[in-house]
Parts: C-alpha cells; structure tokens; sequence
C-alpha cells in the first residue's frame, strides 16, 4: 500500500559514498566511489520492500518483493522504493522511469556472485552485449539512487 513519502526524504544532499567489492580468492577489498543524486520523484507514493516480502535478516532473496515494489512504482506513475535497514540478498535491480531508490542507514544490499545474463549495452562506446548490470535500466528519465548511509555491494569471487 503507497503512503506519501516522508519528509525527510526531500531536498536530501547528494552524497559521497564507496562500494566496495570482496575476493574470497585474494582476501583483498576494492572500494570504488558511488556518487548519490537528491531524489528525482520524491512527490509520487512511498514502496516499502518489507511491504513487498522482502526480509531484513538476509533470509531469503528479496529481488522478488524490490522488482515487485518498483512495479507498484511504475503503476503508480512513480515513486520512491525505500529499502530499510536490514540485511538483504538480491539479484540485478532494473530501475524504471520516474524513481528514486532510497536505502535506508544501516541497510546492506549483497548481490552474491553469479554468472549474468547478457542484454543489449555500450562498452567503450560500441553497441555490444554486456552483462546485465547489478543496479540498471535502459532509456530512463527522473530517476535517483539515495542513501541516508553507504550501500556496500558484496561480490565474491572463487
């Protein structure tokens, strides 16, 4: 069920963050900088994934219950799926139009290493087949990533 998104969702600060990615195989850790825009539709409905089925203790994926809150989004004519705090697994997340996608301080998105999918993509400015990306979309306008904290992203390798 949409609620209106809470207040101190807008006019939030674009903010600095790093993912980082873990090697089982060489114990090392990379940590890439994530640039995080203010909210692109902050006016529409709020989509709480725990809403959706997702459960905030890792226990079982939650790719269902976040592609099922950014379809309510989508119906809604957009929106902010929120991710609160909570450990959670998911698969490749494809963002819509008119969304933003907010976690929540102390949230952990992990996407466990697995062999992708390919769709149609760009790399080094050719048309090409790439693997679909973690976090993603194709043609997409007023859309936002937002985080009261960093989203760390967990690969492991091996």
């Amino acid at each position: 069920m949409p609620v209106r998104i809470p207040a101190w969702q807008a006019g939030t600060p674009a903010q600095r963050c790093f993912v980082s990615w873990i090697s089982e195989s060489s114990n090392a850790t990379i940590s890439l900088p994530l640039l995080l825009a203010a909210p692109a539709w902050s006016a529409g409905a709020f989509f709480n994934i725990l809403d959706y089925g997702a459960h905030n203790d890792a226990s079982a994926p939650a790719t269902e219950a976040i592609r099922s809150a950014i379809q309510a989004a989508t119906a809604a004519g957009g929106g902010t799926v929120f991710i609160p705090a909570g450990n959670y697994v998911s698969g490749p997340i494809e963002l819509v139009s008119n969304l933003t996608l907010h976690v929540d301080a102390g949230a952990t998105v992990r996407f466990p290493a697995a062999r992708l999918p390919f769709t149609e993509g760009r790399q080094q400015s050719i048309e090409a087949l790439t693997p679909v990306p973690l976090i993603g979309g194709r043609h997409l306008e007023n859309v936002a990533i937002t985080a009261a904290a960093c989203w760390p992203a967990t690969m492991r390798s091996g």
